[in-house]
């Protein structure tokens, strides 16, 4: 395990709108099930759609934030500074 990627996913997991990080704690965490996930957070069960757009977006914001930090912390070169 790399200590500064992961004091990097930390950062970037705090930065997240509390509905993404829970979102993607359920269904990537705790495993539960999109159902149950859309009934816990108040998201329409049907269409499924639903769930997999906001799955999506979750995921995305996650990936966007990330890029950002690695952006920032990241020197001429493409060499990361120490955290």
């Amino acid at each position: 395990m790399d200590s500064a990627d992961a004091a990097l996913v930390e950062r970037a997991w705090k930065a997240l709108l509390p509905r993404h990080r829970d979102l993607l704690r359920w269904y990537y965490i705790r495993n539960a099930t999109p159902e149950f996930i859309c009934r816990r957070m108040g998201f329409k069960v049907r269409p499924t759609s639903v769930f997999e757009i906001e799955l999506a977006r979750s995921e995305e914001e996650i990936a966007r934030v990330l890029a950002e930090l690695v952006s920032r912390e990241t020197g001429p070169g493409g060499h990361r500074h120490a955290i």
